[in-house]
């Protein structure tokens, strides 16, 4: 059997009977730990992103989608007077993989099952926007999504949550609010020629 120092030194003090007590004790709520870390993210987030709409008077919903552990759950923000149906709004900027293990992006979500609009233009000139040329638009795989950015930080492991921990995330914030509001502004700037270019209804299907 190999080994190293450090893990001979870690193995000494934590085999002993009261110190591996307090491991198995520290052990067991780093899951409540770490889960409550994330939902306190998205919670200030949600906040702050409806606090920074007061701010420029900007009328924008800003809500979850569904239940927060749900892989498809989203963080939307979106105006009342665009299109919804079933499955939301038909565009809107939206966080996505929200829970533990996911690794979070924000992107331009458009619902491509929305039967009155041809998405496939909505998403060709908002991908011609300069402002948004940085961020990725290449996944055939997932076409609800127009373009998207990943965090500069994941939840996939325990280790990875230093930047949300409640002295640091404010700085994660600030950083992933930015971007939403470049998406943000570029789908304003298009809405109206893109609901109208779209319109099936008006042009056949």
């Amino acid at each position: 059997m190999t080994s190293n120092k450090y893990e001979d030194k870690i193995y000494e003090f934590f085999s002993m009977e009261e110190n591996f007590k307090t491991m198995v004790k520290v052990a067991s709520h780093l899951d409540v730990v770490s889960k409550r870390l994330i939902r306190e993210f998205w919670e200030l987030l949600k906040e702050q992103l409806k606090e920074k709409m007061k701010e420029e008077r900007r009328d924008f919903i800003v809500d979850f989608s569904g239940r927060f552990d749900d892989k498809w759950t989203k963080l939307w923000i979106y105006k009342k007077e665009w299109p919804t149906d079933k499955n939301g709004p038909l565009i809107a900027v939206a966080f996505q993989a929200l829970d533990y293990g996911g690794r979070p992006f924000v992107g331009i979500f458009v619902d491509i099952e929305n039967n009155q609009y041809k998405t496939d233009s909505i998403k060709s000139l908002l991908r011609g926007k300069k402002k948004l040329k940085d961020y990725d638009s290449n996944d055939p795989d997932d076409p609800w999504w127009v373009i998207w950015q990943m965090f500069p930080f994941e939840f996939t492991s325990h280790e990875k949550l230093y930047e949300i921990l409640p002295e640091t995330r404010q700085s994660a914030l600030d950083k992933v609010i930015a971007v939403a509001f470049d998406m943000l502004d570029a789908i304003e700037e298009e809405m109206p020629t893109a609901l109208r270019e779209a319109k099936k209804w008006q042009r056949g299907k």
